[in-house]
């Protein structure tokens, strides 16, 4: 995929777009998946990058596994090596997830550094792992990490223990912070897989959680949610995980916002999204829609799809980016949504420190935002106004945002690092021009606005 591109100001956007699987849910229900004795079909998988580096990782191990039309195909009793290999976790975030499945069979497993967009705090954007190492030692393996971060775990059986999983949250009131989501996907994982019983107290609440759970549950596990706030298993040392699953994804849920923000701000008519569960997405979406409900966003839901139809003016809201509150995913694309506000909005990010790398591109093309501490404040309206702008994006939600804000741009935008994009989309470029947008490649210019932001 080309990493620049030029994006010309919209005459024409709407129409439809087909939807496909949350790719959060794919990982998890794969890591439930890799535990299994019985075979595993997982329906509306998303044909992205990350699938392609899932499906090498899993046959590198012995697995074998198989993608096609939406369908991932998984039978893990042939795992042979517990070693993940280097170049492929390098493509791909969330492979840690199979580390307590790997563990259960064979009693170690390896994991070099993983890839994925560079927003974590370490010097080069690298993400946390070490609620990883924590949860896998609370449950009674032994974990090293190597200076280059790669990560070797040996248990003989891990033991069922009980987590309060507030504990990796920076802010425990608020329940929010980037270790939250991976502890609490890694504990339930061990707890379904441990010797003994397991109580996991303030799980992170997604969608990609519960499907996980479900995921487990359908396939032996004795777990489940004994209320919102508390998961129990009751720990048989894996040998229950023998029934055959077939589970289809939840929609993917950011792109869903994604295609919200796009209609609200570019586009000229009615803007259809193609899905199978609507009612389960805008559920999942809560705290998304009624952000959408108090912008004055036009956003209606029919059987099978759900339709955003442009407005042109918005009302200035306030968000937080938290565990139960908005995606931090969201987060960029409700920034540029606030550009058409009548007045100031708030869109706090308690997930990630400094994910606002998108901030310096709506800047150059014309909008007014700031940056304190963990907030956005968008004064608006200020839509994109500005020609002719280079602009750069540093992970897959910012690039995005500013492919969606040239075509609102008058004149031409070049929107570089759109390579990005392939880990969240199939091909965004593509469903940007089915709708009449004029997007095509071009050369990388020397500077664009973004490249200095932190």
């Amino acid at each position: 995929m080309t990493d620049a591109y030029v994006v010309e100001a919209i005459t024409r956007f709407e129409g439809r777009v087909k939807l496909q699987g949350f790719k959060h849910s794919l990982m998890t229900v794969t890591a439930a998946a890799l535990c299994s004795d019985a075979p595993v079909t997982i329906d509306n998988c998303p044909d992205n990058s990350q699938m392609a580096a899932l499906v090498a990782a899993l046959r590198a191990i012995g697995a074998e596994a198989a993608f096609g039309d939406g369908r991932f195909t998984l039978d893990a009793t042939t795992v042979a090596t517990a070693d993940l290999p280097g170049p492929v976790c390098r493509e791909v975030h969330g492979l840690a997830y199979l580390l307590p499945a790997l563990v259960t069979r064979l009693g170690r497993a390896s994991l070099p550094p993983e890839g994925g967009c560079a927003i974590g705090d370490g010097p080069l954007g690298d993400r946390p792992i070490s609620q990883y190492a924590e949860v896998l030692s609370r449950f009674g393996a032994e974990v090293a990490i190597t200076p280059d971060r790669t990560m070797t775990v040996t248990a003989g059986t891990l033991r069922g223990c009980e987590i309060d999983l507030r504990r990796f949250c920076r802010d425990p009131i608020a329940i929010a912070g980037p270790l939250h989501s991976g502890a609490t996907k890694m504990a339930i994982l061990c707890a379904a897989l441990a010797d003994g019983p397991s109580t996991l107290r303030h799980p992170y609440p997604k969608p990609d959680v519960v499907e996980l759970v479900a995921a487990l549950a359908e396939m032996g596990a004795d777990i489940r949610y004994v209320d919102a706030r508390t998961i129990r298993a009751a720990g048989n040392g894996g040998t229950v995980l023998s029934k055959p699953l077939h589970h289809r994804l939840i929609t993917d849920l950011i792109q869903v916002v994604t295609w919200v923000c796009a209609g609200t701000v570019a586009g000229t008519g009615p803007l259809t999204m193609s899905l199978a569960d609507p009612e389960r997405v805008v559920e999942a979406l809560a705290a998304e829609f009624e952000a959408f409900e108090l912008m004055g966003a036009s956003v209606t839901t029919g059987p099978r799809e759900i339709v955003v139809r442009p407005v042109e003016r918005l009302r200035p809201f306030d968000v937080r980016a938290t565990s139960y509150g908005v995606f931090s995913d969201s987060q960029p694309l409700l920034t540029l949504m606030a550009t058409k506000a009548d007045g100031v909005s708030r869109i706090r990010d308690q997930v990630w420190n400094g994910r606002f790398s998108h901030v310096a591109g709506l800047t150059a093309l014309g909008c007014e935002v700031d940056v304190v501490g963990d907030t956005a404040l968008v004064r608006g309206p200020r839509p994109p106004s500005r020609a002719d702008v280079v602009v750069s994006a540093r992970d897959l939600r910012a690039a995005a945002t500013l492919l969606i804000a040239g075509l609102c741009a008058p004149g031409r935008t070049t929107v570089h690092g759109v390579g990005h994009l392939a880990r969240g989309y199939v091909d965004l470029v593509g469903d940007l021009r089915s709708l009449g947008a004029t997007i095509h490649p071009s050369a990388p210019a020397a500077v664009a606005a973004g490249d200095a932001a932190p």
